[in-house]
């Protein structure tokens, strides 16, 4: 019997149905199976053929695309600023489209694409361009990830994570008073997971205390470590747990925004003002009594 070794569905396919060529021809298929591969594989090429005559007198939109892949690389040798480069990518393809097609453009919020929306809007006055609200609301948490306490507050959580997660015996022992639930650990490119991550251990408090207190943790190698006891005392402390409730309950209607911005489920932009209407006034209502807690984070989303 003659092996052959490699290949994927295409080639196993091949074999089924005898079709001459890179495969030797399967001698014990039955016939009903034989023929309904090679029905299967005659469907699939003829939608290929199918395809390849409708793009082959060319896309509009592939000559659009080009110029999006093509411009930055070109752009590299030349000495203008990134506004000045995007802006000029921009009206290449809305001339290319047409200014009298284009009624809206959405671009990321960073300060360059910011500066070339403005040198836009000169130019052509009638079009309306907004940022990415999944990005603005990631500017948001990236601009409260820069409050003194919520860094420490994230260092702290991100401490405590690493080194269980850092240690096989720890982590199982974890899971076992966490009952199988994991917790999701900062990042620290990605403002948004920080501030899940810290809901994330919070769920995880009285687990976690249970744990550094345990006779299995007491009774561990690694309770005499070093580390260990740092992130028992870290588990222990109380002031971080308060600082952790406050930040999750001040930000929690934020990330529920974003979850909702960043769907692809369905358009949002309908009711994207309510959502963030509604997660301020959700902020400032569980601070009634302290409204200096929640101020700093206010004037974020306000200038954002």
């Amino acid at each position: 019997m003659k092996q052959i070794k490699g290949g994927d569905i295409t080639r196993f396919k091949a074999h089924l149905a005898g079709v001459k060529g890179q495969v030797e021809k399967c001698k014990k298929v039955p016939a009903d199976i034989q023929h309904q591969t090679q029905k299967s594989i005659e469907e699939m090429k003829s939608k290929k053929s199918k395809l390849e005559e409708e793009y082959e007198d060319g896309n509009p939109c592939d000559e659009v695309t080009d110029l999006l892949h093509t411009q930055p690389i070109e752009a590299r040798h030349t000495s203008a600023s990134q506004k000045d480069l995007l802006f000029k990518l921009f009206k290449e393809i809305m001339m290319y489209v047409g200014p009298e097609n284009i009624v809206h453009i959405v671009t990321n919020n960073a300060a360059n694409y910011v500066a070339a929306r403005r040198l836009l809007e000169r130019e052509f006055p009638r079009i309306f361009w907004s940022p990415c609200a999944a990005h603005c609301v990631n500017l948001i948490f990236q601009d409260i990830g820069k409050l003194p306490e919520v860094t420490d507050t994230v260092s702290h959580a991100a401490n405590i994570t690493k080194y269980l997660y850092n240690h096989c015996h720890l982590l199982y022992l974890m899971r076992q008073f966490t009952h199988a639930k994991e917790i999701f650990r900062p990042a620290p490119t990605r403002f948004a997971t920080n501030f899940i991550a810290l809901q994330s251990i919070l769920a995880q408090k009285d687990a976690l205390r249970a744990l550094v207190t345990s006779r299995e943790w007491t009774s561990s190698a690694y309770s005499k470590d070093v580390k260990a006891k740092k992130c028992v005392e870290q588990v222990l402390d109380s002031n971080f747990w308060k600082q952790c409730v406050d930040i999750v309950k001040i930000t929690e209607p934020l990330v529920r925004v974003l979850r909702i911005v960043d769907s692809e489920d369905k358009s949002v932009m309908g009711f994207l003002y309510q959502a963030l209407f509604k997660a301020r006034n959700e902020m400032e209502r569980r601070f009634q009594r302290n409204k200096t807690k929640t101020k700093p984070y206010l004037e974020i989303m306000g200038t954002r």
